[in-house]
Parts: structure tokens; C-alpha cells; sequence
């Protein structure tokens, strides 16, 4: 069925479980029947008459939960006939959810919303009173044990918000500085909130250089970040030692096999920065299995095998 929009914007979907699908943004009719902002359609794609909880302004993001429940969040200040300022969660019929009391934001929008396994809830906007990023408990009120919304918000609205399978958390907007360190635009935290300081590098060929090989995976790397294989045999430096210049964990325990790097011609393997020096030796202390000869020493031919 093709649903026609008298005017203005739609600015979120979501699909509920039962195949049922939200639509929110800004129009006052669909298809002929008046609807405010908010509306749901059947899997036909037609409008579902029993729904109509007519937000009095802008519908920016929507998260529909396990149970069913619908968190919608926005401009508006009223949601299902009850005040409801930014932020509001409706029953599946569209009544409201009495039982949701949520922190009340001033001026400002909402722009984002995102659920974790636990039930808490993510909010991102654009706040006068409020960290540009915060978490709410499943009952609505402000999760202070969220590290962002107590030591160091976001420099600039939060527009989008995405929850990996690991629990760490996506998140895009219009800052430049977000945990207290500089990002353009795109960042992602731990699960709690704090930064996500370290990113799997993940070894994906046996060649010497470019995307996917080691000498890329350290090249790219920040410090702490491990690296990881998804490949295995042996690695043959044919363009010169390995420069380790910063602490990294190099562990190949989850690699399809052995990993063997080769450097021909009597030349060493890496090259370790003195900043790295301790955590380079950690690292392989861990994860390297029978070496043969000093990777750090010039001149020597060895064959560094990672189990």
C-alpha cells in the first residue's frame, strides 16, 4: 500500500518483533489518516489503525525493547496525551508506560536512542543541562554509573548511537572531543561508558606489506592496541625489520596455526623503540614460542614462531 505524507519529515523507523514497523519524523497525516509525528504500519505496509500516540512535535530516533515496550525520543513535550519532555516509552498499544519516569531535559533533543543487554538506556542529543551523552536505568532515571555523563561529556551534540555484540558502544555526532580525548565526529566506548582506548589489529596475510599484513596491523596501531592473526604460515620480511614504536601485544594464540616471521639475509626482525621496550618484551615473553636467535640484535638471522 503506498502511504502518502501530507507534509514535512520522517526521521526514524524501527521494526517491532511481531514484523509491524514505526515510522517517526515530522507529518500530521499518512494515507489520508490523521496521524502526528508518530505511526505504525502493518507488515503490508499499511497503516495500523490502533496505534496513535500523536507526539506533539519532532520524532528523531525510536528503540523498540525485548518486551515490547517503545522508547521514542525527540522534540516533543507531550507523548500518548501525558507530558512527556524529550524522552517517553509506550506500552505496544500505544498507551503510555507509567512506570517509565525519565529524567527530564529542558531545552534541548533528543537524537538518539540505543539499548544494552541489560536494559539500561543510551541517550544522545543536544542538551542545556545535561552531558551531550548519557544512560538511563530501564525505570528512566540517570544511570550515575555511567563514566561519561559524571567526568567528561561530549564536545558537541551526539546524533547516532549503535550497542556491538561486545557491548562497546558507537557513537557519531557533531563533537570533536568525547572521554576526555580528541576524536573527529566518530567514536566508541566501553560498555561503562569510559573510552575504548584500544582496537584489534587483526593480521589477515602472509605478505610482507599493505592492508592486512603485520607490518600494517604495527603501523596503524595505538599504543596498547593488541594485534591478532586470522591467518597462518610463515611471514618473509622482503622490505626490512618490523618497527615496534610504542607498546603492543602481538599474540597469535588464536591463529588457524603456527606463525612464523622470516627475516632473510641475516637481518633482524623488529626494530623496538626504547618507549616500547618493556612492553614489546612482555609481550612476547606471553605469546612467543621457541625462538630462535635475538630479534633485537643486528646481524643475526632468526625466525621469531607466535603459537
Amino acid at each position: 500500500m503506498l502511504l502518502r505524507f501530507r507534509e514535512k519529515l520522517l526521521g526514524t523507523a524501527s521494526i517491532q518483533a511481531d514484523g509491524k514497523i514505526l515510522i517517526g519524523g515530522r507529518f500530521d497525516s499518512l494515507d489520508g489518516q490523521s496521524r502526528t509525528n508518530l505511526a505504525r504500519l502493518n507488515p503490508d505496509g499499511s497503516l495500523d489503525l490502533s496505534f496513535n500516540p500523536s507526539p506533539d512535535d519532532f520524532v528523531n530516533s525510536l528503540a523498540v525493547q525485548p518486551d515490547g515496550k517503545i522508547l521514542v525520543g525527540g522534540d516533543f513535550r507531550n507523548l500518548g496525551g501525558q507530558p512527556s519532555s524529550r524522552i517517553g516509552r509506550l506500552n505496544p498499544d500505544s498507551t503510555t508506560d507509567n512506570t517509565f519516569s525519565p529524567v527530564v531535559f529542558g531545552f534541548g533533543h533528543v537524537y538518539s536512542l540505543a539499548l544494552q543487554a541489560d536494559g539500561k538506556i543510551l541517550v544522545g542529543g543536544d542538551f542545556d543541562s545535561s552531558p551531550y551523552l548519557l544512560r538511563l536505568n530501564p525505570n528512566g532515571t540517570l544511570d550515575s554509573t555511567f563514566h561519561l555523563a559524571l567526568d567528561y561529556a561530549a564536545i558537541g551534540p551526539v546524533r547516532c548511537l549503535a550497542v556491538q555484540k561486545n557491548e562497546r558502544i558507537l557513537v557519531g555526532g557533531d563533537f570533536t572531543r568525547l572521554g576526555g580525548l580528541p576524536h573527529n565526529f566518530t567514536a566508541r566506548l566501553n560498555s561503562d561508558g569510559t573510552p575504548d582506548t584500544n582496537t584489534t589489529r587483526v593480521v589477515t596475510t602472509l605478505a610482507d606489506s599493505g592492508s592486512g599484513s603485520l607490518r600494517q596491523a604495527i603501523a596503524d596501531a595505538l599504543p596498547g592496541d593488541p594485534i591478532t592473526f586470522a591467518t597462518n604460515g610463515t611471514i618473509t620480511l622482503t622490505s626490512g625489520e618490523l618497527l615496534l614504536p610504542c607498546n603492543l601485544a602481538i599474540n597469535a594464540s588464536a591463529a588457524p596455526g603456527p606463525v612464523t616471521i622470516d627475516a632473510p639475509h641475516g637481518s633482524r626482525i623488529f626494530y623496538v623503540a626504547s618507549n616500547a621496550e618493556k612492553g614489546f618484551a612482555h609481550s612476547l615473553v606471553r605469546c612467543v614460542v621457541g625462538r630462535r636467535g635475538d630479534p633485537e640484535q643486528s646481524g643475526r638471522a632468526c625466525r621469531d614462531r607466535f603459537e
